[in-house]
């Protein structure tokens, strides 16, 4: 019985190992013959939780990288709402306004207003849609204002010296709008 027991154990100690063989092969022909398998093959436990915190660490970056581009688009859009208001309330006032001398001032504070979205436009501090919606608003406002005598002449009395309304200028130059000084 000691004989057939040892026997049983020789052939089931042989069948695994012949049952490993091919298993054994296998990983160490993918090993051999693939650059991902080499480099699978030689990872430690230690070096898989580093691939993981580099994988959170990208993932993390692009989800930043969108929030902060979603922030963009929302300041733009509050840059856009502020503008409007206060473009509104100019040309309110403008309109309100009966003396002549008022007029002029409050023309004025519209083309310092209209100096300051020139010159954001100019730096490209406004971004897309933003930007697309005022520099078709600017070039309609400045066409405008170069059509009307009293925009005209208030305009050249606010003139201080050379740099005085230069974004406006600049702003005009670019889009060529006709009409208006491209100095």
């Amino acid at each position: 019985m000691a004989e057939t027991l040892a026997a049983v154990r020789a052939e089931a100690g042989a069948l695994a190992a012949v049952r490993s063989r091919p298993q054994l092969a296998m990983s160490e022909a993918v090993a051999k013959d693939s650059w991902l398998g080499w480099f699978l093959a030689g990872m430690t436990p230690g070096d898989w939780v580093n691939a993981c915190l580099l994988l959170v660490g990208i993932l993390t970056l692009l989800w930043t990288a969108r929030s902060l581009r979603l922030q963009s688009k929302a300041q733009d859009f509050a840059s856009f709402l502020s503008l409007s208001d206060r473009f509104s309330t100019a040309w309110r006032r403008f309109r309100q306004t009966s003396d002549d001398d008022w007029k002029r001032y409050e023309f004025a504070e519209i083309l310092n207003l209209i100096e300051s979205a020139c010159h954001f436009y100019n730096k490209g501090a406004l971004h897309g849609v933003t930007r697309d919606v005022y520099g078709l608003y600017l070039k309609e406002v400045i066409r405008d204002i170069h059509k009307n005598d009293f925009a005209v002449t208030t305009m050249k009395e606010a003139l201080s010296g050379p740099d005085t309304f230069f974004h406006i200028r600049r702003f005009a130059r670019m889009h060529d709008i006709e009409g208006a000084p491209h100095q």
